[in-house]
């Protein structure tokens, strides 16, 4: 949901963050990958890297996929405006009624 939401430049930018952490080029961020770029910036990298694992990684199956990265990631402010949060509303509103149903 957060993918039909995000603008394309939006999108493109998580993309490049994305892929500049996954190093091996297999579509996922690995515990190992990120330890290696949080080394620069901090001194327990592997405390800091199990604490985002703990808040992203979101089926819990070890690797932080582009969709976790994209939830995560992205600035809410922008995206939660009122032109897309309608969008998202019309999107459950099948009917057009203006309410949306169980």
């Amino acid at each position: 949901m957060v993918k039909n939401l995000a603008t394309r430049e939006e999108l493109r930018e998580l993309q490049l963050s994305f892929d500049s952490l996954d190093t091996s080029g297999d579509g996922k961020i690995g515990k190992e990958e990120l330890v290696a770029a949080f080394k620069a910036f901090s001194a327990d990298a592997k405390k800091e890297v199990e604490d985002i694992f703990a808040e992203v990684d979101l089926d819990k199956n070890g690797e932080i996929e582009f969709s976790e990265w994209v939830v995560a990631s992205i600035d809410k402010t922008s995206l939660l405006t009122d032109e897309k949060l309608r969008i998202a509303f019309s999107i459950f509103d099948k009917d057009g009624g203006g309410s949306i149903s169980p």
